[in-house]
């Protein structure tokens, strides 16, 4: 990994921690309720779209959209998501078809 490609980590780590810490109590709540989703689908393959669309509605909308980025890298890290390492396009209006990872999830 050259120094840019550390540093351009670094970075993008100190961002996922500010907006983690800015989320305040709503990164609790949408992880609750992750685990409790889990626990009752084990195994269904969703991506963090798929994520947001049924979680959002129980744990509420974030103070910033770039929220569910950060909530996602902590499902990945607390186990609930396990990445199938193919990547899939959205389906939102606004996501353009972009590409996003595809997840497993696991019940902890």
């Amino acid at each position: 990994m050259t120094q840019l490609e550390m540093f351009a980590q670094r970075r993008k780590q100190a961002k996922l921690a500010q907006v983690e810490e800015n989320a305040g109590g709503w990164m609790g709540d949408v992880l609750s309720a992750v685990a409790d989703f889990a626990d009752d689908h084990r195994g269904m393959v969703v991506t963090g779209e798929t994520i947001r669309n049924i979680i959002e509605p129980i744990a509420g909308a974030p103070h910033h959209h770039n929220a569910w980025g950060a909530a996602t890298v902590q499902m990945v890290r607390k186990g609930y998501l396990v990445p199938t390492g193919r990547w899939v396009p959205m389906t939102g209006p606004k996501s353009n078809a972009r590409k996003t990872p595809e997840y497993k999830l696991v019940s902890r």
